[in-house]
């Protein structure tokens, strides 16, 4: 079953409230976590690696906290997801015939990369600006 892990649904609900924070301030790591009822510990873990690949930035001391590196609009949950949790696959074999002894004689393999590649496309669509004004639902009809 494909199924997106608690690092990506955390880490998305962060930067939704990050995304909304007054342009120049900043979020505490401790408020973000009780916020979005996640363990600190856990978050942080999360917002490293946002911060690692530039998403996110943090400042130390008083009036520290996190807030968003990048415009909203150009946050695309498709990168996001794939920083989390490496590429959206369907199935191992749908990028990597090696992983499967049956890949080249698959009759099913080519449906697995086709709905692969929708998704994938679907997500690509979707910016974070999309999250937090709600216009997912224009999306998602």
């Amino acid at each position: 079953m494909f199924k997106l892990s608690t690092k990506t649904r955390y880490g998305l609900r962060a930067l939704c409230q990050l995304a909304q924070v007054k342009k120049g301030y900043t979020i505490p790591a401790h408020q973000l976590a009780k916020d979005q009822e996640i363990s600190l510990s856990y978050l942080e873990q999360v917002l490293n690696v946002l911060k690692h690949h530039g998403i996110v930035e943090s400042f130390k001391g008083p009036g520290g906290g996190y807030k968003l590196n990048v415009d909203p609009k150009k946050i695309i949950l498709k990168d996001v997801i794939e920083i989390l949790e490496g590429p959206v696959l369907i199935t191992d074999c749908s990028a990597d015939p090696s992983k499967c002894h049956r890949a080249e004689d698959c009759l099913t393999r080519a449906l697995w990369q086709k709905i692969g590649n929708q998704v994938n496309s679907f997500l690509g669509k979707i910016t974070l600006n999309d999250l937090v004004k709600k216009n997912c639902k224009k999306l998602c009809k």
